[in-house]
């Protein structure tokens, strides 16, 4: 658009959340105030607060996990649990916790592991209880 930076690379977090508010601003259309989320217009890009914090979640694919063991009926449970939960994150610019169904929890540093290999929970027990509370905090706000 005219108005915004072509080509501006932005370094700080941003969510597929602001996509839609962003595009209607773009569009020069009002978000209805009542539209509860988190999402934020992110035009300007110059000097703006961005996100502390973004959130995901996954939700399993129930039907197709069902499916496959109808179609593999000899593939062990456990692999078939191991996989099928679900998962809640928070992430920051440094670090992401994730937490799932099962309730087992991950917490890496992502600038020393962006491939998120190492769990580091067990070390970084505060910053994970801190994170969760983050999250718990957002997931409430939507109830």
């Amino acid at each position: 658009p005219e108005h915004t930076s072509a080509g501006k690379k932005i370094s700080s977090m941003v969510s597929n959340l602001d996509v839609f508010p962003t595009l209607l601003s773009t569009l020069s259309i009002e978000m209805k105030s009542n539209c509860k989320t988190s999402a934020v217009n992110l035009i300007p890009l110059e000097n703006r607060i961005y996100h502390k914090h973004i959130f995901a979640e996954y939700t399993p694919a129930y039907a197709d996990i069902n499916d496959f063991k109808r179609l593999c009926p000899d593939i062990e449970q456990a692999i078939f649990d191991r996989y099928n939960k679900g998962l809640k994150c928070v992430r920051t610019k440094d670090s992401k916790y994730i937490i799932a169904s099962d309730g087992k929890e991950e917490l890496y540093h992502l600038k020393d592991d962006p491939d998120e290999t190492k769990d580091v929970t067990d070390e970084f027990r505060e910053e994970a209880e801190e994170l969760k509370s983050v999250l718990v905090s957002e997931l409430k706000s939507f109830d």
